[in-house]
């Protein structure tokens, strides 16, 4: 793994490696465990993590169930030290709960939504909780209107990206990293 100040580029495109970028990979098995996990383990005490997937109708059963294993990934390795909140939302969130590995299945994680895209509202929303996550993962197709700038009252926002950047809603340039799951995805199925 590179350190976490280079970049790569392809057509136009940058993309950071960082720790949050393997856990999105879902690096796991053979030894090796999930970045966002070798990330938690640094901090001290439980930490408070939101799954956003993007349940609007432009994402496919497919991309749902990247999602999904993008979480499963996070909490085989590291439930143990940090709360995960799930939220399924679309242009509001529908869904919010607490899971463990228990709950990963779709009946018991309410996967609601299929209307239009509106993750602007939706991360203000949950930025707006009592207690936000302080690390948001938000899995999307990227269709979608953004917040103008990052919510303060979360620390890091990951967007992981099912679908190449679009050129109507590029991803926010004050998202902390941003992740083409996509690109990942079809490196597993050649590998």
């Amino acid at each position: 793994m590179t350190s976490s100040d280079e970049t790569r580029g392809r057509s136009g495109r940058r993309f950071t490696y960082h720790p949050f970028e393997v856990a999105l990979c879902g690096y796991s098995g053979a030894g090796k465990t999930t970045l966002a996990c070798r990330l938690l383990a640094r901090w001290a005490g439980r930490y408070r993590v939101g799954f956003v997937f993007d349940t609007s109708g432009s994402v496919s059963d497919e991309e749902l169930g990247l999602y999904l294993k993008e979480l499963r990934a996070c909490l085989r390795s590291y439930s143990h030290m940090c709360d995960v909140m799930y939220f399924s939302a679309d242009t509001r969130v529908h869904t919010q709960m607490q899971v463990h590995l228990g709950d990963l299945k779709p009946e018991r994680l309410q996967i609601r939504g299929g209307g239009g895209t509106d993750l602007d509202k939706v991360i203000e929303e949950i930025a707006a909780m009592r207690r936000p996550p302080q690390v948001l993962f938000v899995l999307t197709d990227g269709e979608t209107p953004w917040p103008a700038e990052k919510p303060r009252t979360i620390e890091r926002v990951v967007i992981g990206l099912s679908a190449p950047p679009s050129p109507t809603f590029p991803p926010p340039r004050w998202a902390d990293h941003i992740v083409a799951l996509y690109e990942r995805e079809a490196e597993r199925s050649l590998g």
